[in-house]
């Protein structure tokens, strides 16, 4: 051996300056990690969602549910002919969503468990296909895969996906999406790529047959395939790959066509303006970034911002070169998802994006942690590594505080409607049951979440499995969790209601959230016509109305009212 050699080894351990190549391309004993590893990603995911499995359903659910009352198997096809008129699906088209939970209807009928059980199923086998697309996507470094898992498995954004039945879709559509992309990649090194390529495009057929956030996947087919490394110029590769990206684009084309033409009564998008799409893109990167309540409006957009200007920073001082590619195809994801759904931030759509954001932040996290070089000392790993088990506890604790939530506020539904049941046993056919102060919301620290926002005729459809049985909320409630302050809606004269609302555990509202205590400026003595009812004013303090009186144009059938304990009947 000649004395050159290892002088040059010492010098390079003594931090001299190596070349690109030398640290881009790691051998593959240094990044092999044990088959058993792939297990610990999905076994995370059935953890952190087991705690949702004996809770009851919730508000949508119940619409989403109801229109399989009475159906067969023949009619689980019905969905694809039309679009969705239940208000948990908002009008939209998402028929196999529709035929995912009317499936598991008629396999399971309307027993909870069932419906979260397929919940979790779905979450662990998106989990494993968050790990097998970062394994394409990276191939020499099978631990960022399972860092980019992990993270997926308890990412605490993801619990109203989870633990919701109504975010059904949002499950379906990160399979499909996933699917479809790691189709795409996997036919660019295949030999025959016709099948893969012809396999990724159903994917993304059922995609879109799930949720309409699929759209955006022609963007990404382009961005991944560009992105590629690749000897030949980007002209090149454009002009070769043209025609695969337009029966994407094709397929992209003609599934808007069905929805402005032949669906037309379907709501569709609004966007917002550039301020509002700023501001709700922030908060949506708050979200990813540090899903808490806490940090919302200016300071949450600033905590954002900070955060992710740490992260680059992290990331430059200690990422390879040779991932700066794979963390802007992580940043890509992100945004090309994130753009068509900035109307109205909510948490559950992030739970696609939020691939590209695990991969991105896994990139980061594996660099830091099993990083072995001059730029990595072992403190910097044994800390990092710390500070990666510490993001996945807390990941998984906030997803049981989501389920524990999600739980008293099912049960708290689940209650009300056995009473229901108790106080009117048999209603005849097509009677209508009035409700008064009706939970909508129940918050605590740990978040809120629906009881009865929507879904209350539905819910009693289910329970007497009668689809003529109707349900009318007069007023609704956002509930504190804890000591309830009792409101009390007392039966004056006739027909006619007075409400007191309560004190200040509540938020009251009176047959549309127009009428909302706290908001529109309510004026002592104003009357309000809401279709077939009249209501005025009574009492208003500090800007909350403290007795509104309500009286309806027709005869009005006995009013069952939650007295912050339990339903009973007006007398």
């Amino acid at each position: 051996m000649s004395p050159e050699k290892p002088v040059l080894q010492q010098k390079t351990r003594d931090f001299r300056p190596v070349r690109v190549e030398d640290r881009d391309v790691p051998s593959q004993e240094a990044e092999r990690i044990p088959a058993w590893t792939v297990l610990l990603a999905p076994l995370l995911a059935a953890v952190v969602a087991s705690p949702g499995l004996g809770n009851h359903l919730l508000s949508d659910d119940y619409a989403l549910l109801a229109g399989n009352v009475g159906q067969s198997a023949v009619d689980l096809f019905r969905p694809f002919l039309h679009e969705s008129t239940s208000r948990a699906a908002g009008g939209t088209y998402r028929p196999l969503t529709e035929v995912s939970v009317g499936l598991d209807y008629l396999l399971w009928g309307k027993a909870p468990f069932a419906f979260h059980l397929v919940n979790l199923l779905w979450h662990v086998v998106n989990t494993l296909l968050c790990f097998a697309f970062a394994r394409v996507l990276v191939p020499q470094r099978p631990v960022v895969a399972l860092t980019a898992a992990l993270l997926f498995a308890a990412h605490p954004v993801h619990g109203d996906a989870i633990f919701w039945l109504s975010a059904r879709s949002d499950l379906l559509v990160t399979f499909f999406y996933v699917l479809s992309l790691l189709l795409f990649v996997r036919g660019r090194s295949h030999e025959e790529r016709r099948v893969p390529t012809v396999a990724s495009v159903l994917c993304f057929v059922m995609a879109l047959l799930s949720k309409e956030v699929a759209l955006s996947l022609p963007v990404l087919v382009v961005i991944l395939d560009l992105a590629a490394p690749s000897t030949e110029s980007f002209r090149a590769r454009l002009r070769r790959h043209m025609p695969r990206y337009l029966v994407y684009v094709a397929v992209g084309v003609a599934y808007l066509g069905l929805r402005l033409t032949v669906l037309p009564t379907i709501a569709h998008a609004k966007f917002p303006g550039l301020g509002e799409a700023l501001f709700n893109f922030a908060l949506y990167f708050k979200l990813m970034l540090l899903p808490m309540e806490t940090h919302t409006g200016l300071r949450g957009v600033v905590v954002t911002v900070l955060a992710l200007i740490v992260l680059v920073v992290i990331f430059l001082r200690y990422a390879r070169m040779g991932d700066r590619r794979n963390m802007f195809l992580g940043v890509a994801w992100m945004v090309t998802i994130i753009l068509p759904i900035l109307d109205v931030p909510r948490r559950w759509q992030l739970y696609l994006p939020s691939v590209g954001f695990c991969i991105f932040l896994a990139i980061v996290m594996a660099g830091l942690v099993w990083r072995r070089d001059e730029y990595h000392s072992r403190r910097v790993s044994r800390i990092s590594g710390v500070g990666l088990l510490l993001m996945l506890a807390g990941g998984a604790a906030a997803l049981y505080n989501h389920a524990t939530v999600y739980g008293r506020a099912g049960a708290l539904g689940q209650s009300i409607i056995e009473q229901v049941q108790a106080l009117e046993p048999s209603p005849p056919k097509g009677h209508v049951v009035n409700t008064a102060n009706l939970p909508s919301v129940l918050t605590s620290w740990a978040g809120s979440q629906p009881v009865f926002a929507f879904g209350f005729s539905e819910a009693l459809q289910l329970a007497y499995d009668r689809p003529d049985i109707k349900g009318r909320v007069l007023s609704t409630l956002y509930v504190k969790d804890g000591p309830p302050a009792t409101p009390s809606a007392t039966v004056l004269k006739g027909d006619q209601l007075r409400f007191d609302t309560g004190g200040s555990a509540y938020s009251f509202s009176f047959h549309t959230s127009r009428f909302t205590t706290g908001r529109d400026n309510p004026q002592k003595g104003a009357v309000h016509d809401f279709g077939g009812w009249t209501t005025r004013i009574e009492t208003v303090e500090k800007n909350q109305i403290k007795r509104l009186t309500v009286t309806p144009r027709a005869k009005l059938t006995p009013v069952l009212t939650w007295d912050g304990k339990k339903m009973v009947r007006l007398k």
